[in-house]
């Protein structure tokens, strides 16, 4: 399994602040120049890459057909490291590297559309410093029931990162590391594929408390795949279901944790999807009490240069 961000650039000895960048749909993609390589593809989409160093942050409104890589983000405060908002849609952020930020990767919902089709590929993340709650290394925040996609029949992927946390921010209280809250609901039907990753560490308040939060968790979404990932040294529990529908959990792997696998309840919704082939401690697979997995199915998993997207899809990466 191709887990890690081996590509990622190296942290400068010192990490600069740097004012954060806003940039609101494609024309104003144009001020990137000053920072990297910016290019633009045959197909019309938009290439910026950062040659591998410290770049702003960066929040993109209203963005599609776009991809940030070989990038550094770091020592931003409580600010995060690239946002994406408003009615974007295909987003690529690959090969990367954020420390010392207040999260990594954000994907909010803006007026009740979900942005779609975001990869979050192949990068690492360190020393993720909150304020609570946007202190996720990688968050999609969605607008659930009421939500509408920036485009339908989407598939977004977060695969084959790193993330190394060792937060102290005496804020941070029930942050999960790999956050899906209210995402994928109502007439967003997208499907979120979390593959590959490794996480090590959990958030550590100051104080010593170890806080409910969890490495990964779907919590109110629909739609979602939790396949092959790696997390270890929880102080609560690995992976979760909160009152997600239509979420599956596959030959995942959680050692060294307080607790392995989760499956609760929550805002009246009761959890749905296989739990399959998921180990702790190098255990065999491990029970989850949840009666409606054997009646469910899974959405497909394609492999790196697998089948093409599903009809009506509109992202530029297959996996």
């Amino acid at each position: 399994m191709n887990v890690g961000a081996t590509g990622d650039p190296v942290l400068p000895a010192s990490l600069q602040s740097l004012s954060p960048v806003t940039i609101n749909g494609n024309a104003g993609l144009s001020v990137l120049n000053q920072y990297g390589t910016l290019t633009t593809n045959s197909d019309g989409s938009i290439t910026f890459d950062g040659n591998g160093d410290q770049v702003p942050s960066l929040n993109l409104q209203n963005i599609s057909g776009f991809t940030v890589t070989d990038t550094v983000i770091g020592n931003t405060g409580s600010g995060g490291g690239i946002t994406i908002s408003g009615n974007s849609n295909d987003i690529v952020v690959t090969n990367s590297t954020f420390s010392d930020v207040g999260y990594g990767v954000g994907v909010f919902q803006s007026g009740n559309v979900d942005p779609t089709n975001i990869g979050v590929i192949n990068n690492t993340f360190s020393d993720i410093t909150g304020p609570w709650p946007s202190a996720s290394a990688v968050a999609f925040d969605g607008a659930g029931s009421s939500a509408t996609p920036a485009a339908p029949n989407g598939e977004n992927v977060v695969a084959n990162n790193t993330v190394n946390d060792s937060s102290t921010d005496a804020a941070l209280s029930g942050q999960d590391i790999m956050s899906f809250y209210e995402y994928g609901d109502g007439a967003n039907n997208a499907q979120t594929l979390v593959y590959a990753n490794s996480i090590s560490g959990s958030y550590t308040p100051a104080d010593g408390s170890h806080p409910p939060d969890t490495a990964i968790n779907f919590e109110m979404s629909n739609g979602g795949t939790v396949a092959g990932n790696f997390v270890t040294g929880q102080s609560n529990a690995g992976i979760a279901n909160d009152g997600s529908t239509n979420t599956n959990f596959i030959g995942n792997m959680v050692t060294d944790s307080t607790g392995d696998y989760a499956i609760n309840t929550e805002g009246g919704i009761s959890p749905t999807g296989a739990w399959t082939y998921n180990s702790a401690d190098m255990t065999p697979q491990v029970a989850v009490n949840d009666p409606s997995s054997a009646a469910r199915g899974w959405p497909p998993v394609y492999a790196p240069n697998g089948p093409p997207n599903d009809p009506g899809n509109t992202n530029s990466f297959d996996v």
